[in-house]
């Protein structure tokens, strides 16, 4: 956050989530942080949403054109939306754009397991989604109807990001991903390479059933 005419200030985001404890950012004030809490926890009415608040679901892309500090991205589902109240927090503030990516399939709900953003050695967004049809390229094992259905969605999130941020086929990675569950509880076959975290060159992600051959093209 920044005054005009001053420096500025990290400032940390208490999560809001139902039936969890998050008083770790109150502790982590300084002189240069600050501490911010939006809204109170709520239970959304639909069990199936119970996960929509933890802040996997809140998101923020690597600067784009037009926005230098990158837009911000939520999961929603048929029934609500990351917490309504700190959604409207964020828009007010203008700068960072939020919209909204389709995440209903998904047990947990969460962008973090649909899209992600790194930034090639020149500093410009990279994005990089869950793609069924890329892990069957790779595995050759024939897409079962489940996973087609979830690629009709992904596709969708491609067309948004090219509308939205103004990115093109170039800009975007598809990783190669499976998933199994079924109607609104689906899960990754093996450990989502979207999920992920870059630490300066190093790519973090879970090992969990991930075959060699997945683990190549990714690497």
């Amino acid at each position: 956050t920044q005054i005009p005419g001053k420096q500025p200030m990290h400032v940390v985001m208490k999560a809001q989530r139902p039936n969890a404890s998050d008083d770790v950012a109150i502790t982590l004030l300084a002189p240069d942080l600050g501490f911010i809490s939006i809204g109170t926890p709520r239970q959304p009415g639909d069990q199936e949403d119970h996960w929509m608040d933890w802040m996997g679901n809140l998101e923020v892309t690597h600067p784009v054109p037009g926005h230098p500090l990158g837009r911000i991205y939520y999961g929603k589902s048929d029934r609500t939306t990351f917490h309504p109240t700190i959604l409207q927090f964020l828009e007010a503030q203008q700068v960072q754009k939020p919209f909204a990516v389709y995440t209903n399939w998904l047990l947990i709900q969460h962008v973090d397991e649909i899209m992600n953003f790194l930034s090639d050695e020149d500093g410009k967004a990279k994005m990089i989604i869950v793609s069924p049809k890329a892990a069957n390229t790779i595995m050759g094992s024939g897409l079962d109807e489940a996973n087609s259905q979830i690629q009709t969605y992904v596709d969708a999130e491609i067309a948004k990001a090219k509308t939205e941020l103004g990115l093109t086929d170039d800009d975007i990675i598809q990783l190669p991903a499976l998933f199994e569950g079924s109607g609104t509880d689906y899960g990754p076959t093996w450990s989502n390479p979207v999920n992920s975290v870059l630490a300066g060159r190093t790519f973090m992600i879970g090992e969990t059933n991930t075959p060699a051959s997945v683990k190549a093209p990714v690497a």
